[in-house]
This record gives C-alpha cells, sequence and structure tokens, in this order.
C-alpha cells in the first residue's frame, strides 16, 4: 500500500507526464513520429531537452523542457528493460483499468479513496 505522500507524487508526476505525451502522440498520429516503443532517438533528444542554453519550455507543448527530458528517458529505460526481457514486448495498457487490475489501480489512488467497477468495463472513483 502507497503512502499518502508516495500518492501525491505518482499524481503530479503523472500530471506533468500527460503534457510531453500529448504533444509526442498527436505527432505520430499525424505520421510525424515513429511509435515510442521503436523510436531509437529519445537518448539524443533528452540531452537537447537538457541543454543549459535551450528555452525553459518547449516550443511546441508548452512544457518544461526537463518534464520532456524526463518523459525520454523514461521512454529509454523501458526499451531497455524490455530489450533485457525485464518487461514484456508491450506496454500494459495504461490507465484502462478492469476488476482484473484493481490492485493497480488501488496503487494509484490516494489511500482514502477506492475505485468502483462497473459491468461495461468503466470505472469511477469513490471516496473524498
Amino acid at each position: 500500500m502507497r503512502t499518502a505522500d508516495q500518492n501525491e507524487v505518482l499524481g503530479t508526476f503523472l500530471s506533468l507526464l500527460e503534457g510531453p505525451t500529448g504533444d509526442g502522440g498527436v505527432k505520430r498520429a499525424a505520421g510525424l513520429k515513429v511509435s515510442w516503443k521503436q523510436d531509437a532517438t529519445h537518448l539524443a533528444a533528452a540531452h537537447r531537452h537538457l541543454d543549459p542554453a535551450r528555452s525553459d519550455y518547449d516550443e511546441d507543448s508548452g512544457c518544461h523542457k526537463y518534464v520532456h527530458a524526463a518523459w525520454r528517458l523514461l521512454a529509454v529505460a523501458w526499451q531497455d528493460m524490455r530489450d533485457d526481457g525485464r518487461l514484456p514486448d508491450e506496454p500494459p495498457s495504461g490507465l484502462a483499468f478492469t476488476e482484473g487490475n484493481e490492485a493497480a489501480m488501488r496503487r494509484m489512488l490516494p489511500v482514502d479513496q477506492t475505485p468502483r467497477f462497473f459491468p461495461t468495463g468503466s470505472w469511477d472513483v469513490v471516496g473524498s
């Protein structure tokens, strides 16, 4: 079980990562970028985002450059761990939670909230 502090950190970081995820997703959907799972430019892009001469905020997404760097480094880590056989070839389905993975959902929510699942596969959160 995660502490309230751990949930706060994960929730905050997840919300920060939504910016670069959305920006890259739009570019991938338009055919301007390859899938993040196969993209071989993550490490070089992370280095570019860490460049002190670069603007603090990305011109395309408006997000802080260090959030973009963190996103790229997480992608590199995922690719490396996948290639080492430590992770499956395909990532989990993300936030599409079902009763089968309710434990994962519980770990992501604040300690005073509980997921509620419906037969349709949708869910919401009960609690304060």
